[in-house]
């Protein structure tokens, strides 16, 4: 059994990609709670830069923690948030206070303020609305979001939303609120068949909806030998083939890890020979981090990765592991992006729109687990994966979209002028 070590490649890079020099404010729903948020983030960095976008860029944060790599030499993307260390070129703004607390006038302000840092741009400025899961009213970024789109296209801003999942409203206001924001967008895509339904029978809209890949999907594949995992890791990972394991409480759902149920199946794979590394997807600690501690302690080939892993980290821990458990959706994506087979869990309907679709979709429905009925079929699930890790990883690549690891098409189809 050996590791998988990804390639470097770049598929479809284009260069010849043109854009009048228009401001950018990109918003999303990055917390440091959670390394899928940041993910996107790092994906609207990277994107902009591989196709070479010329115009100013402003990337507002909700928490002050975020640190995406924007500190390049005369970088015309720079961080908009509250506090940041000089290299980041910090803007001063409270945009956490603002996320919160928003009235219409202090959002007014804000938009007229980033407008203001658009002055030598061509006109109208755009607000760029990345992808995730925020347009709901489970978590607050959706109300504000939406808020947000609409307020800004009162001020004469184009607006575009890419790559989300939308929904479940549990209000009607709420969805009203998101109906009217989606019809102030001249581009709109979304990621799961479910959201791409119900925004299609959304009368009204100035844009045709788009089903595309999460926005993550954009980005290139990850790239790197063992000795670079190492580095970007804060400690060393077992000798020879290993599983990652990223459990972090959903959002949305009261069901709680059942870590009996996962060190069963973390066992499993120790007992079969392979090394499990624990590595969480939080931001900070969690209750759940002395467990996983104390049993990466008692055993020879296990370790657990505390919460410093920086997206870079996950992104590459996943592309070597032989296969991955996890709880997350962006734990399913940056497995897939790298060819790396999954076991996932989801409960509900938002997840079952996010986890249980892109299971579905690339092949490995299978290997979910719907939690609501309870985590005892993981360890099981194991060495399912384990016993035919080929035949998974071959059933990934069959279903691999074409579009992964191209620029967005918002950037490609929709912003560019040629």
């Amino acid at each position: 059994m050996t590791t998988h070590a990804p390639t470097a490649t770049e598929p479809h890079r284009d260069t010849e990609l043109e854009f009048e020099r228009r401001g950018v404010l990109v918003s999303g729903g990055w917390t440091c709670a959670n390394r899928g948020d940041w993910a996107l983030g790092e994906a609207a960095i990277e994107n902009l830069r591989r196709a070479h976008y010329p115009g100013r860029v402003l990337l507002q944060a909700f928490h002050d923690e975020v640190d995406w790599p924007i500190a390049e030499p005369h970088d015309p993307i720079a961080m908009w948030s509250k506090r940041r260390p000089r290299r980041h070129k910090a803007l001063s703004f409270g945009v956490r206070r603002l996320y919160y607390r928003a009235q219409r006038a202090d959002i007014v302000r804000h938009l007229r303020d980033a407008r203001s840092r658009f002055a030598d741009q061509t006109d109208p400025p755009l607000l760029w609305i990345t992808g995730g899961g925020i347009m709901n009213d489970v978590a607050s970024h959706g109300r504000f979001t939406s808020r947000l789109g609409l307020i800004a296209a009162d001020e004469g801003w184009e607006v575009v939303m890419t790559g989300q999942t939308v929904g479940p409203f549990k209000q009607a206001d709420s969805k009203q609120q998101f109906e009217d924001f989606a019809r102030q967008c001249t581009y709109l895509s979304v990621r799961d068949p479910d959201s791409f339904e119900y925004v299609s029978s959304i009368s009204g809209l100035r844009a045709k909806p788009r089903r595309v890949l999460d926005d993550v999907f954009t980005m290139l594949p990850p790239s790197g030998g063992r000795d670079e995992l190492e580095r970007l890791l804060p400690c060393p990972i077992p000798e020879g083939p290993f599983i990652a394991v990223t459990v972090h409480q959903q959002g949305g759902t009261s069901i709680s890890a059942d870590w009996d149920a996962i060190l069963a199946g973390c066992d499993r794979a120790l007992d079969a020979g392979l090394g499990v590394v624990l590595v969480t997807f939080a931001g900070n600690p969690e209750p759940a981090d002395e467990i996983q501690r104390r049993y990466a302690d008692s055993r020879e080939r296990a370790v657990f990765v505390d919460h410093t892993v920086s997206v870079p980290a996950l992104r590459l821990l996943c592309a070597h592991a032989e296969f991955v458990i996890t709880t997350r959706f962006h734990g399913l994506v940056f497995s897939f992006h790298a060819g790396t087979p999954a076991i996932g869990t989801y409960a509900g309907q938002y997840y079952k729109f996010k986890s249980y679709r892109i299971m579905e979709e690339w092949g490995l429905a299978d290997l979910a687990i719907d939690i609501s009925g309870g985590w005892g079929g993981l360890p099981d699930l194991v060495d399912t994966v384990r016993q035919d890790t080929a035949v998974w990883r071959r059933t990934l690549q069959e279903h691999r979209p074409e579009a992964v690891g191209q620029i967005n098409t918002m950037l490609t189809e929709h912003l560019a002028t040629r």
